[in-house]
């Protein structure tokens, strides 16, 4: 995606940065947002949004769940309308390292002698590299849901073009979320059910579904939540992806949960990759074995999944969907109206 290579050629476009430094020359280098108030930034012209940067001034675990961001490219509807949190790969709204290509966040560590950022991580900055064309405007809505004003620090890196193609690719970020419910009996902690058949996708959790579109899927952001009383096998269930509304069998069906997010026997541990990772373990106070919290992260940037006319995408919640879970997630991808 980022390379070393080619750098010494000439470029074709002009550097643009819209950003949140104060004009006066002072050092208030934030917008404040107030409760119930949104700001928006405008780019105009042709362009490709390369980077964008932001932190918040305030003190409080609510931050980034309350703080909705709103992308429209163009005469578009906005192709993102999410908190922000969700957006940028923190899917139980904690501020923690995310360490992936696409999607980076530094938590602001505390030093032992202060104690200004509270005993949480509240504070953090959150870095997005997802390439994001626009043909005539981009207006990125920041709208505050809290009952506290925010100050907004923002940087958008931006490529400016004399022209852009006319068939462009949008750029989207669709959020799901479901408490999931069983169907049939739940299959135990290091149970495998070998026989038992799910040959469908019903009543899989979908994560993007999108008709009337040409383009490619290229990642997702998931949290599970099973509860206390969990005892049942989530991982097992297998990503199902429909393309073209082709017949079944899906010609993209994976083996579970933990292997399309590059891992091997359960969510374990934290441990943040370029293109996978897991970025919450949580293990609720329980004798089920399986209850608690886990956020991780796929991107397809080596090999994006192609549609040409629709896609669906979906998970089993369990072995033929046997588990009880809350699942929120957002799915990255780009596309273009037929």
């Amino acid at each position: 995606m980022y390379t070393l290579q080619n750098q010494f050629l000439e470029k074709s476009y002009k550097s643009m940065r819209a950003s949140s430094f104060d004009v006066t020359g002072a050092n208030r280098d934030y917008v404040n947002v107030e409760p119930g108030q949104s700001k928006t930034i405008t780019l105009e012209g042709s362009g490709v949004i390369k980077h964008i940067w932001t932190t918040f001034l305030h003190q409080t675990s609510e931050n980034y769940r309350s703080l909705q961001i709103t992308f429209q490219f163009d005469e578009n509807e906005p192709s993102i309308d999410m908190p922000i949190a969700d957006f940028f790969a923190l899917p139980d709204g904690n501020m923690r390292d995310v360490n992936s290509l696409p999607i980076q966040v530094s938590v602001t560590k505390e030093h032992p002698n202060q104690t200004v950022f509270g005993k949480k991580p509240y504070r953090g900055a959150m870095n997005c590299y997802w390439e994001m064309p626009f043909l005539r405007k981009c207006r990125i809505t920041l709208t505050n849901h809290d009952t506290v004003t925010y100050g907004w620090y923002y940087h958008v890196d931006w490529e400016q073009y004399e022209r852009m193609p006319e068939d462009i690719l949008y750029f989207h970020a669709t959020q799901m979320q479901e408490m999931t419910q069983t169907v049939g009996e739940a299959m135990g902690h290091g149970n495998t059910d070998f026989d038992q058949v799910h040959d469908r996708d019903t009543d899989n959790y979908i994560f993007l579904k999108a008709d009337g579109y040409t383009g490619h899927y290229v990642g997702l952001s998931l949290m599970v939540d099973a509860g206390v009383d969990c005892d049942s096998s989530w991982w097992e269930g297998d990503e199902m992806i429909v393309l073209d509304g082709e017949p079944w069998p899906a010609r993209i069906h994976g083996t579970g949960h933990e292997d399309y997010f590059g891992l091997a026997y359960g969510v374990r541990v934290v441990d943040c990759r370029p293109l996978y990772g897991v970025t919450h373990v949580e293990h609720y106070p329980s004798s089920k074995n399986m209850s608690g919290c886990f956020c991780m992260y796929r991107f397809h940037l080596e090999s994006p999944i192609v549609f040409k006319n629709s896609i669906k995408c979906s998970l089993e919640h369990g072995h033929n969907n046997k588990t009880n879970a809350f699942y929120s997630s957002v799915a990255y991808w780009y596309g273009r109206k037929k």
